[in-house]
């Protein structure tokens, strides 16, 4: 009788599953903070996107603007709140208003590497 040398399937599952296990580990742990910032950014997109869109469909004398502080977007209609987002590790400030063509009325440093035209209001 010949001695047979390697791994039983059951052995090598077990390793799988460990080495999963652990991936899983150290995933979690070094990509936390990189997520939690590329869910801001695209929340700040997507809100600042939103305030654009209805400052262009409302009435021309309407005064839509977004503004972030403590970290929460608002988009307001004139002094109304309309919507508030909460985000998670922005905690700068800033504040946009556009025109009823969209333009926005100034373009502050916006976070997370986020460009806006000074002309369009367009966001890549």
């Amino acid at each position: 009788m010949r001695k047979r040398s390697g791994f039983t399937l059951i052995e090598a599952v077990a390793v799988l599953i460990v080495l999963g296990i652990l991936t899983v580990i150290v995933m979690t742990r070094y990509t936390g903070q990189g997520t939690e910032s590329a869910v801001d950014a695209s929340i700040l997109k997507d809100a600042i996107r939103q305030t654009q869109m209805r400052a262009m469909s409302d009435l021309p004398d309407a005064n839509w603007n977004i503004s972030v502080a403590g970290k929460q977007a608002t988009i307001k209609k004139d002094a109304t709140t309309v919507t508030s987002y909460d985000l998670s590790s922005y905690s700068g400030t800033f504040s946009i208003a556009f025109d009823e063509f969209g333009k926005p009325t100034s373009v502050p440093a916006l976070p997370y590497s986020i460009t806006m035209d000074a002309v369009t209001g367009f966001i890549p």
